[in-house]
């Protein structure tokens, strides 16, 4: 079968494994099993071999990828149920001054998209939002709309999201020039996007209805998040007597990782191979 054939089969793979999630709603895993098998056969794979072919492809990627996808959800989870966001959205505003609102949110939803999920991350991110444009008096897309920028943006590119890193998987790239890349095209991508999101909002975008009623009731005492309005304009939330940890608590639990990778990346580039500090930097920098 010549390596066209082979191309269009594995588009038409593609195709189906999103429409059958998309539209059929039909479990990721098992539909992605169940195209891996229909590829297999319409590709002339021998049929005693499809089983064994699905298997070892999809224990070879899930080898690679779900150690570091786990490890870095847990992370995430810590810093969404302790009020870690909040703490580091406050801190940044602080920095910034309440002039730099939206600046200092979208620099803070930069490192919080690294460990968290972009879903859950804006989830997070919502009732600072919503409390700021209170404080404001602007429209929440005005702030909204730079801070879901990054966070995507970062959600595609840098580990350890599981898109980018079942891709290095598959193709063997390094995870820590992976990240090191990825955070380097982040950065022009967020002022970028910082930029063009402050001129699209020069006009007003109308909310969904059910945004907007959600929206009007924030600050009324039906929500969890109430604003502060003498931290010039921040959010206070309300975490069950918790008290949240410090911004620098919660950026070293960002940092650290990646620092540690890019450890034995560079590393593996500047020392000696074989010499007991590279294999010192190749351990702690294992992703």
């Amino acid at each position: 079968m010549s390596a066209l054939a082979l191309l269009a089969i594995a588009a038409a793979g593609v195709a189906l494994l999103l429409v059958a999630v998309i539209k059929f709603k039909i479990p990721a895993f098992l539909a992605l099993l169940v195209v891996s098998v229909l590829v297999a056969l319409v590709a002339g794979i021998p049929l005693p071999d499809i089983v064994k072919t699905v298997t070892e492809g999809m224990g070879g990627t899930l080898g690679s990828v779900a150690i570091l996808v786990g490890l870095g959800a847990m992370l995430g989870k810590m810093i969404e149920v302790s009020g870690g966001a909040q703490a580091l959205a406050g801190k940044f505003t602080q920095l910034l001054g309440p002039r730099r609102v939206i600046a200092a949110l979208t620099s803070a939803a930069f490192l919080l998209a690294i460990p968290v999920f972009f879903d859950v991350g804006f989830i997070i991110l919502i009732p600072i939002i919503y409390g700021f444009s209170k404080a404001a008096g602007v429209n929440p897309v005005k702030i909204g709309l730079p801070v879901g920028g990054i966070m995507l943006a970062i959600h595609v590119v840098v580990p350890p999201h599981p898109g980018v890193v079942g891709g290095a998987g598959i193709l063997n790239a390094d995870i820590g020039w992976t990240t090191i890349i990825g955070l380097l095209t982040c950065i022009p991508v967020g002022v970028l996007g910082y930029f063009v999101a402050k001129r699209l909002n020069r006009r007003d975008y109308p909310m969904l209805s059910g945004t907007a009623e959600q929206f009007r009731l924030f600050g009324t005492g039906k929500s969890d998040v109430e604003q502060d309005a003498t931290s010039g304009g921040g959010v206070a939330v309300k975490t069950a007597a918790k008290t949240a940890p410090s911004p620098a608590m919660i950026i070293t639990l960002i940092v650290l990782p990646i620092v540690m990778i890019m450890v034995g990346t560079v590393g593996a580039v500047v020392l000696p191979k074989g010499s007991t500090a590279a294999d010192i930097a190749a351990f702690v920098g294992a992703p």
